[in-house]
């Protein structure tokens, strides 16, 4: 009799301790609902229904905290290796929009590297385009005019080594963005 008093008190003293209560109700608001239908939809892969959601808590609950972690991942996704509608200027845009927001969140030093990885891909992509459009006109304009050919043969060359030296610069970068995964 006295095992089963014993064992008793000591079931008894373990729910007490350990908070065992018919009243302990879990606090699940909206924005935090919202927040894990997100992460299961990148979970998914699912990664357009996933930014809509997080752009959801971001616009609605603009001072929760999960509006912070809906706003990185938002960043995050853009310039995800896996999602091929990825948009790396909506993803500066959003990183851009975390520092600013949150400069003492302990991803800033990540969000601080995201931004100037971004910003020098976007200057790479401009000096690409520029360059490869420079290159076009000058092909078009020596089989227009057909003078000074040997001087225009020039340009493109110079043309060519600054749009392959930039697209291996860009491959560079694009390496280093996977790396970071």
């Amino acid at each position: 009799m006295k095992k089963f008093f014993h064992a008793g008190i000591f079931a008894l003293g373990f729910l007490v301790s350990s908070g065992c209560s018919p009243h302990v109700a879990t606090t699940y608001t909206f924005d935090k609902q919202l927040l894990a239908e997100a992460d299961g939809k990148f979970r998914e892969k699912n990664y357009v229904e996933a930014l809509k959601k997080y752009d959801e808590i971001v616009k609605s609950f603009p001072n929760a905290v999960s509006a912070r972690s809906a706003l990185y991942k938002i960043a995050y996704i853009n310039v995800y290796y896996d999602n091929s509608h990825a948009d790396w200027v909506k993803s500066l845009r959003a990183f851009r929009q975390f520092q600013q927001s949150y400069p003492d969140d302990p991803r800033i030093s990540e969000v601080n590297t995201w931004i100037r990885i971004l910003v020098s891909m976007e200057s790479f992509s401009s000096q690409y385009g520029e360059t490869s459009t420079r290159v076009e006109f000058l092909k078009n304009t020596a089989i227009e005019k057909g003078e000074d050919i040997a001087l225009l043969r020039e340009e493109f060359h110079k043309c060519a080594i600054e749009k392959d030296s930039l697209n291996a610069e860009k491959n560079s970068l694009i390496q280093k963005i996977k790396e970071l995964f």
